[in-house]
């Protein structure tokens, strides 16, 4: 799944995703060449673990707006790792 992918087909594999009753682990990998993604992260739900890297250029607000919910929804989260640009943030 890439940027250059349409709405639809990000859309549907996060939301087929965000249905799997025991995901837990969550760990993305953004690509340089990537476009500006629509990943719905905060559909995700219940997560223990999340781990996001790569690049974001001009998509890290709203990427990170929609992570922060998934880990508001994410009550029992022990592991958080985040490296996007080179910035690290983590936990766990």
């Amino acid at each position: 799944m890439d940027g250059a992918d349409p709405y639809w087909t990000q859309y549907t594999i996060v939301d087929a995703i965000a249905h799997l009753p025991f995901l837990q682990d969550f760990w993305l990998l953004l690509s340089s060449n990537m476009g500006s993604p629509h990943l719905r992260l905060d559909q995700l739900r219940g997560l223990t673990k999340i781990s996001v890297h790569g690049m974001c250029k001009n998509y890290c607000s709203k990427l990170l707006s929609r992570l922060a919910k998934a880990i508001a929804q994410s009550p029992h989260i022990t592991h958080l790792e985040i490296d996007l640009d080179g910035l690290n943030w983590g936990f766990g």
